[in-house]
């Protein structure tokens, strides 16, 4: 390992912090990409989870908050992102776990229907469809469209 691969490896990775934070499997594929050998790539990643620049828990929790306060997703797709994003599948689980509820997911289910405009005939089944493939339980997508009175089973608003 040359000092001048493991400076530019160093450089590479800080910079990818710039933005927003990074998991571990994140920064490696990076470096790896960018041509920085293994041996140099590990070398920095020790380094940086030392450091404490690299993080999948706290990536996880920041994550979770970032989706719930903009644009709400289920937890079957919370989970989809991270697993995605190089978080470790119970890593991932205990984090989702920690943050939902039945409570909270039926309530964000709700919001998500809510955001609709009023005045409108909306298919129910389609709104279950839509709630479903943003990663909400059956349980809590039945429970928003019943909430807001879109009759599911039938597709009639």
């Amino acid at each position: 390992m040359n000092d001048c691969q493991l400076k530019r490896a160093k450089k590479i990775a800080y910079r990818m912090f710039a933005g927003k934070a990074r998991t571990e499997k994140q920064v490696r594929e990076r470096l790896l990409q960018k041509g920085i050998p293994p041996e140099v790539t590990e070398t920095v990643i020790r380094e940086l989870l030392a450091l404490g620049y690299v993080d999948d828990r706290k990536f996880a929790q920041n994550y979770i908050t970032w989706r719930l306060e903009r644009k709400p997703l289920g937890p079957y797709r919370l989970r989809s992102a991270l697993l995605a994003a190089g978080v470790d599948r119970k890593l991932a689980d205990e984090e989702l776990a920690a943050v939902f509820t039945p409570e909270l997911e039926e309530e964000l289910a709700v919001r998500c229907l809510s955001r609709l405009p009023t005045g409108k005939e909306y298919d129910g089944r389609k709104l279950l469809g839509s709630l479903l493939n943003r990663g909400f339980s059956l349980r809590a997508a039945k429970h928003a469209c019943k909430k807001l009175g879109v009759d599911w089973q039938d597709g009639n608003g």
